[in-house]
């Protein structure tokens, strides 16, 4: 799989819509931020110490950010396809919602099993299953188990493919920070929209 044509038409697809990707991104952040500032509040209610605090914001924050994942990823899986999208895409997909729970707790279970075994096993769970989420979103009437055995099919023999152009952006996502975040507002939709390339060959592919 040719990562650099991946990369040109994540380009071309993004031309003219930057400004709605960007919405979409400060939208993430600020609720992010307030999911944040509400754990906060809640921890130091409840006398919370440092880690405790840290625990409970990544318990709200998977089931608030839940409530949007698939609206964010269906956002870029349609630019990646060259349709017409809006922002209003972040409301789209909310009924989907108990699907991204059992399918994020079932997934994550099993690659943290394989971090815990070793770190390689966890990347490979990880990267077997990168591809779930794209294919629910595509078929809403799939099982979970489904799901994850046609994304292990799809990932046979690209695993390494997807590594590496992960890996690829990281460079630029170092310099996003450096620039105090300013960059990643062309850096995430880049790298999303490429990845989702990456499914869509996948998928044509198969």
């Amino acid at each position: 799989m040719d990562r650099a044509t991946l990369k040109e038409n994540a380009k071309k697809s993004l031309k003219g819509k930057y400004k709605n990707a960007i919405i979409v991104l400060l939208i993430a952040g600020v609720i992010t931020f307030l999911v944040s500032f509400v754990s906060g509040i809640i921890g130091g209610a409840l006398d919370f110490n440092e880690n405790n605090t840290k625990t409970l914001n990544s318990i709200i924050s998977f089931f608030v950010i839940g409530l949007f994942y698939f609206d964010y990823l269906s956002f870029f899986l349609k630019i990646s396809r060259n349709k017409e999208v809006e922002v209003n895409e972040l409301w789209s997909k909310t009924n989907m919602y108990l699907s991204y729970l059992g399918l994020s707790i079932l997934v994550g279970i099993i690659v943290s099993i394989g971090f815990v075994l070793f770190i390689i096993p966890g990347i490979i769970l990880a990267l077997m299953y990168s591809q779930v989420f794209f294919i629910m979103l595509d078929d809403e009437k799939i099982g979970i188990t489904d799901a994850m055995k046609k994304s292990r099919e799809m990932m046979n023999g690209h695993k390494w493919e997807y590594f590496v152009l992960i890996l690829s952006f990281f460079g630029w996502m170092f310099l996003g920070i450096l620039t105090f975040g300013i960059l990643l507002f062309w850096v995430v939709p880049y790298m999303n929209v490429t990845t989702c390339n990456f499914y869509n060959q996948l998928k044509g592919a198969k």
